[in-house]
């Protein structure tokens, strides 16, 4: 059991180095063209700018946005759609496989967990994008299922530095076993 000053220091730890906690500000629900904020299966929702550029290899050295994607995995893009796929998962291993490296010369990805996810509000689920923190980006898959399940629900974390530096958060009920 954590005692006080235990829970304490852990807290101190985390305010002083915020680049390594969970970000409970998860900024506002991705946007998404004609259809709601945040929300559904297979949503690629639309880009935004990332407030930063963010080194990565690919069709560019760097990157300024990105597309998120409901199930999952994040396209990097300098303003421009895309292209990137509104599914990518499959149980079909050839076809993951091919969606997940993508065609040559196609946006290059983030993929902390690529499934078919579910942002459903009957979950107060949501994808959401904070862009608004000088140096990193959050994107959050809250409150999340897998396609055909009412549960576990579950929460993933994304956080993109502007040194290059990637971070993943899993929530304790985050389930990867297959549906």
């Amino acid at each position: 059991m954590l005692t006080l000053s235990r829970l304490l220091a852990v807290t101190a730890v985390c305010a002083v180095l915020p680049a390594q906690c969970f970000e409970t500000n998860f900024g506002t629900l991705c946007p998404q063209s004609g259809g709601p904020d945040g929300l559904g299966d297979d949503v690629l929702f639309d880009v935004q700018p990332l407030n930063l550029s963010f080194p990565m290899g690919g069709v560019a050295s760097s990157y300024t946005h990105c597309e998120v994607q409901s199930n999952g995995v994040v396209f990097l893009s300098n303003g421009v759609p895309t292209g990137a796929t509104d599914q990518g998962f499959s149980t079909n291993f050839n076809v993951q496989v091919a969606n997940l490296r993508g065609a040559p010369g196609s946006a290059p990805r983030i993929a902390p967990f690529w499934r078919d996810l579910v942002a459903d509000a009957g979950n107060g689920g949501g994808v959401y994008l904070n862009n608004t923190i000088a140096g990193k980006v959050v994107i959050t898959w809250d409150n999340m299922v897998q396609f055909n399940t009412a549960s576990p629900v579950f929460t993933i974390q994304a956080q993109l530095f502007a040194n290059g530096d990637v971070t993943f958060y899993y929530g304790s009920s985050t389930d990867s076993g297959l549906p």
